[in-house]
């Protein structure tokens, strides 16, 4: 009972929040060595964000077995983690896959170029991307370090509206 308790309080702003919060019986070196990981191996940093979604959602769904199609949770939804990258135009953009997706992302963004690597969160439906290109990743573009545009405006959330069951 009180750790569900402190998981009400938890309510992470940066990167090193989710890492220290995943990982809080390692020592800080591991931490800051998984940091550097999830920025720059974007396989990592997928199963981090499900791991993470996994401890915060329990009691209400469960990770899936990873070779489970279409989905990470048994609720559904899928965990997508994205980082903001200069793309050759010079523009900042979080791409999301979501080819052979079939229920609510997830998505937990953060932007590289900000040196304290700031989250932002959606729950973004089917019904939205279903009709798209599968081959496209969904991109929310960054300004100024912050998310800006149609799919941030209509699917920003907060860290416990992108927990909560659907």
């Amino acid at each position: 009972m009180i750790q569900l308790e402190l998981f009400k309080n938890f309510n992470p702003t940066f990167l090193h929040e989710l890492v220290n919060d995943l990982y809080e019986d390692e020592p800080d070196s591991i931490k800051e060595f998984m940091v550097r990981e999830i920025l720059k191996d974007k396989n990592n940093k997928g199963y981090f964000w499900e791991r993470v979604l996994e401890k915060h959602m329990r009691g209400h769904t469960i990770l899936l077995e990873h070779n489970t199609w279409h989905k990470d949770f048994a609720d559904g939804t899928d965990a997508k983690f994205s980082t903001a990258a200069r793309y050759q135009t010079g523009v900042f953009q979080a791409s999301i896959g979501i080819e052979n997706k079939t229920g609510t992302l997830r998505v937990c963004m953060v932007n590289v170029g900000d040196k304290f690597h700031k989250l932002y969160f959606m729950l973004i439906p089917y019904s939205y991307y279903s009709k798209r290109n599968q081959n496209s990743p969904l991109k929310v573009t960054f300004q100024n370090f912050h998310p800006y545009g149609e799919i941030w405006d209509r699917f920003r959330c907060s860290w416990k509206d992108v927990i909560k069951p659907i």
